[in-house]
């Protein structure tokens, strides 16, 4: 076996440096730990709600898995949870999505998935990553749910984001406000062209 290494290490460098550059082409997955949560309840907590009020059928949550880097830049890979709160016959349909800080759909179908169920359940989405270059964005999970006897629901969960020398950085909504273009005006071109890019 050393001998192979040798060999190769006296053939001009080059299988070294090419397996150097295969190393980097490679991503890197490293967890994110966070702490075992006990089973879900159905209440309403705040701080966890999202676009469809106090007496919506449904909450989403957007859970960071993991940082991935690669050829020096870094994603953070999350899936959606979304916690069906009451019903009976309950059906829901997602949609995952990357929008720009102007409004502009950047990756338009990360996941795309449906789940059938009842109240207390939770339908999970596939793991949730996407190479952004550096910018503003908003990583965007929208889904319709549907249950025995109540009346139809949107719900929505939105993780912004800021992308800056290949670097993922989590916002707060306030934070998005002031520093990313989502609060400016659209120019005449922008408007001219349906108000994006």
């Amino acid at each position: 076996m050393a001998w192979l290494v040798l060999a190769t290490a006296c053939a001009g460098g080059t299988a070294i440096a090419s397996a150097g550059r295969l190393a980097t082409a490679w991503p890197t997955r490293v967890p994110i730990a966070r702490e075992h949560r006990q089973e879900r309840k159905t209440d309403h907590r705040p701080g966890e709600l999202c676009a469809g009020g106090m007496d919506a059928l449904a909450h989403i949550e957007l859970v960071p898995d993991a940082v991935v880097k690669q050829a020096g830049r870094e994603q953070v890979e999350y899936h959606s949870e979304i916690v069906v709160h009451r019903g009976k016959n309950v059906g829901v349909a997602w949609k995952a999505d990357v929008i720009d800080d102007r409004g502009g759909v950047v990756v338009p179908s990360l996941d795309v998935g449906a789940f059938k169920g009842k109240g207390g359940d939770v339908a999970m989405s596939r793991a949730l990553r996407a190479d952004l270059q550096d910018g503003f964005y908003a990583l965007r999970v929208r889904a319709g749910v549907t249950a025995d006897g109540e009346v139809p629901d949107v719900v929505q969960s939105v993780q912004h984001i800021q992308v800056k020398d290949g670097r993922w950085t989590e916002l707060s909504d306030s934070e998005w406000g002031s520093r990313s273009r989502e609060a400016q005006a659209f120019s005449e071109a922008e408007l001219a062209a349906g108000g994006v890019r």
